[in-house]
């Protein structure tokens, strides 16, 4: 093996080998740089999506609620609806049978003082007959 001679190694060529490694130097670097960046726009995307997500899943389940609140509602004002108006008609019908009991009073009343006055009639024709009579 030769020795190696520095002497017949130029200037010109150690200043080629220095440029050969800064630029792979330089190029190594953009490419970790470039990973790195890479790396870091996929964390900020996937936070942001996640984010993103979470922000619609809570308006999502807002929406639900207030879905879910709303037909709650409906479901009760409908049974109070139906209570209300079971109890007015049992109101309405002890109304309406009250004022039928009155009527129906009224006119067996009306009938009974018929009778008891014909009766009544009956009788004294009867009693002044046998007056006459005697």
């Amino acid at each position: 093996i030769k020795d190696f001679d520095m002497d017949g190694y130029s200037e010109n060529n150690i200043e080629k080998d220095i440029k050969k490694d800064i630029k792979k130097n330089i190029k190594k670097n953009i490419e970790k740089d470039t990973e790195k960046d890479i790396e870091k726009d996929i964390d900020n995307n996937i936070e942001k999506n996640l984010e993103k997500d979470v922000e619609e899943n809570i308006k999502k389940d807002i929406e639900n609620d207030i879905e879910k609140d709303i037909k709650d509602n409906i479901e009760v004002n409908i049974e109070k609806n139906i209570e209300y108006n079971r109890k007015n008609n049992i109101e309405k019908d002890v109304e309406d049978n009250i004022e039928k009991d009155i009527e129906d009073n009224i006119a067996d009343n009306i009938e009974d003082s018929k009778e008891k006055d014909t009766k009544d009639i009956d009788n004294n024709i009867e009693d002044s007959l046998e007056k006459d009579i005697k």
